[in-house]
């Protein structure tokens, strides 16, 4: 929305739902009011109410950004007025809209539109954090394993479908029951935050990281061979031991297994999963041996 061609905007706050001003829009009101009623998402219900302003208050385009400051619906072109609304919440505010008005006039139905539809977006937003929440891991915040299991279904299809590379790693923290016992449960959470803003911060866009269960992850590797994803595990096993988690004064050390997959046309993602985790628990084995062999050669010193 090009703000420079209007005017400076005007602020206001949405107010009480004004029964008397909503029976003003009549049936063409309480019909936009009852579908607004439906919306699930925030892009639904913002679609939804910039028709409704549209139609009946002369609004030509709305921009709706939420409490954390994030633009997350814009329509529709500069009007020859600009309103600025503050949407109340019942601590605080669920963000503001910025309306384009290309008529004036028409905009005096901006008040009780908003007022009847601002309760409805607080719905609406409560619905989307509970969805959410559902999906992703609280310690994390990466999504959790029955989105993993459903997105990993979804990229073995396309695999089927179109024969593209799709490869997953799996990843798990070396010794985490000890890091647990030897320094407290809440060290072990500063470790697997650190590996998920590690993984977050290694992965490319088109990636997907999970958090599969206690201390162990799984990353999707979209258009990746398995040479590839031999690289990208390489890659992010480097970055997350390259220097020790810091906790209350401690320093953990930290090194990981990984295991790595490249999916296979009619794959189930059991199966595609079950190699890749093979994989890692043999990287696990041959790090213990290794290690075994290092005590025993200097306690033979």
């Amino acid at each position: 929305m090009n703000r420079e061609r209007q005017e400076k905007p005007i602020f206001w706050e949405v107010g009480r739902p004004d029964v008397t001003a909503l029976a003003g829009l009549g049936e063409t009101g309480l019909a936009w009011l009852l579908a607004l009623q439906q919306s699930e998402r925030v892009d639904a219900y913002c679609r939804c109410l910039v028709g409704w302003l549209r139609e009946q208050a002369g609004v030509s385009a709305l921009r709706f950004v939420d409490d954390e400051g994030v633009v997350r619906f814009e329509s529709g072109t500069p009007g020859t007025v600009a309103q600025v609304w503050r949407l109340p919440a019942d601590a605080g505010y669920n963000g503001t809209l910025l309306l384009g008005i290309a008529d004036p006039q028409a905009g005096t139905a901006v008040p009780a539109i908003l007022a009847a539809a601002a309760p409805l977006l607080t719905r609406v937003l409560c619905h989307e954090r509970a969805v959410n929440a559902a999906r992703r891991d609280p310690l994390t915040g990466l999504h959790n394993r029955a989105v993993m299991e459903v997105s990993l279904e979804q990229e073995l299809s396309v695999v089927t479908r179109h024969e593209t590379d799709f490869s997953i790693l799996v990843i798990d923290v070396d010794d985490f029951k000890g890091i647990n016992d030897r320094w407290g449960h809440r060290a072990g959470d500063a470790v697997l935050s650190r590996v998920a803003d590690c993984l977050c911060e290694h992965c490319r866009e088109c990636d997907l990281a999970f958090r599969f269960a206690g201390d162990e992850f799984v990353i999707g590797l979209r258009h990746t061979d398995e040479a590839g994803a031999h690289a990208a595990g390489r890659r992010i096993k480097r970055a997350l031991e390259s220097a020790p988690v810091v906790h209350d004064g401690a320093s953990i050390p930290l090194t990981v297994s990984l295991g790595v997959a490249h999916a296979s046309a009619g794959e189930t993602v059991a199966l595609l999963f079950d190699r890749a985790d093979r994989d890692m628990y043999a990287a696990k084995a041959r790090r213990r041996a290794l290690v075994a062999d290092v005590e025993t050669r200097a306690s033979a010193h």
